[in-house]
């Protein structure tokens, strides 16, 4: 696979609950409605600066689109999309 531009290919983590730094724990239901998701980079563009693949990153769900390659199913967004990198 080759991805181009600024484009970062995601899986995301898929979420039963999660437990915040201050202790709290969300459920999947809560947690669908983050602004936020979480994912791990598994390919980047030749653009893209501040991502590796490997990276867990935090990403605005709103963005991007979904894509099926091998029953396994991912997520395209540009690098400007990233908020943090776990």
């Amino acid at each position: 696979m080759k991805v181009l531009s600024n484009y970062i290919i995601i899986e995301e983590s898929v979420v039963d609950h999660k437990e915040s730094m201050t202790g709290l724990i969300t459920t999947a239901d809560n947690a669908s409605k983050m602004r936020y998701h979480d994912g791990v980079v598994m390919h980047v563009g030749p653009e893209v600066k501040y991502v590796i693949v490997g990276d867990n990153i935090m990403f605005d769900k709103a963005q991007g689109h979904h894509i099926t390659i091998d029953d396994k199913t991912y997520r395209i967004i540009r690098e400007q999309d990233v908020a943090v990198v776990l």
